[in-house]
């Protein structure tokens, strides 16, 4: 394979990263602000202005479940069309349509294999559970030190009007928004973009492959990628490695 190939696939996993990570922003900031606005009314009464104690676990449990709908719908789309595009990617290179039957399998470019979606739903109800968790106990990021009950009664004990919490409120949501959806893309996408192409590589018949770099490779993805000559070496490869969008699998017949 030359070498403007390779180049060629290292900046369409990219590509493909940001797409889906421009239609999620869209997904989240919309519920986020949702979740948001029905807080802010609760900041705003006169109950919370007198500094009575407000049940947030109850409250964010609430909104969990919406929150992770959002969430999931936008990761289930990003990694199907991602798996799908890898596949197909792959697939044509070796000269297949779709439709057509390969040494060790059919070439599909349009159905999303079912342990593919239930790989997908499994890893959304982790995040979601996780993006929910910042909000009720925060997180080490210096950005979410700081939760929605923290900031609350911070803001009431230092007499803060309700506008002034809200702001505060509305910084953490986008942070934690623009911080989840980045995070995301740039780890599940790439996961499945690489599940696609190691099946059209499977269902050529290949047995060697090699990784292809991105434009920000660790020193490990470095030291490693090398190393990997067959098919069997980069699914290891991938199953240990941190997933980023800098590397991608390039099977070889």
């Amino acid at each position: 394979m030359n070498a403007k190939f390779a180049f060629e696939q290292s900046t369409v996993l990219e590509a493909v990263v940001k797409r889906v990570e421009t239609s999620m922003k869209k997904v989240m900031f919309k519920m986020s602000k949702d979740i948001q606005s029905r807080i802010t009314k609760i900041v705003g009464t006169k109950k919370l202005a007198r500094g009575d104690d407000v049940d947030w676990d109850a409250i964010l449990d609430d909104l969990q479940d919406e929150y992770g709908v959002a969430l999931g719908a936008g990761l289930a789309i990003g990694q199907n069309k991602s798996y799908l595009f890898g596949e197909r990617e792959i697939g044509t290179h070796f000269g297949y349509k779709h439709g057509e039957i390969g040494p060790a399998g059919t070439f599909d470019f349009k159905t999303i294999p079912k342990g593919v979606i239930k790989e997908s739903e499994q890893i959304a109800a982790k995040i979601s559970d996780s993006t929910i968790e910042n909000f009720v106990v925060g997180n080490k990021r210096k950005f979410l030190r700081q939760n929605v009950r923290t900031i609350v009664q911070n803001g009431v004990d230092a007499g803060l009007s309700s506008t002034e919490i809200n702001e505060k409120i509305a910084k953490l949501f986008k942070n934690n928004t623009e911080w989840k959806v980045a995070e995301i893309t740039r780890t599940e996408v790439p996961r499945a973009y690489n599940n696609g192409r190691m099946a059209a590589g499977f269902k050529a018949g290949a047995k060697k492959a090699r990784i292809i770099l991105g434009g920000r490779p660790c020193s490990w993805c470095i030291a490693n990628a090398p190393l990997v000559k067959t098919m069997a070496q980069a699914q290891e490869y991938f199953a240990v490695h941190h997933i980023t969008n800098d590397c991608s699998i390039l099977p070889i017949l």
